[in-house]
């Protein structure tokens, strides 16, 4: 059922003009936190909060 809707909004053109579409996804924040910190920082990422200087 998802994949349908999504279909049915690619054919519309809804998803045209995002914000950077076509650009590739900038991952090098990813990639250097530790693997046992993505979790968490990603989490706290998404709830507004900005990574400073922190060393893990």
């Amino acid at each position: 059922m998802p994949e349908a809707r999504i279909n049915e909004a690619v054919a519309k053109g809804e998803f045209d003009n995002l914000p950077e579409n076509g650009q590739p996804l900038d991952l090098s924040d990813y990639f250097r936190t530790p693997v046992q910190f993505r979790i968490i920082f990603d989490f706290l990422k998404k709830a507004g909060f900005r990574r400073r200087n922190l060393s893990c």
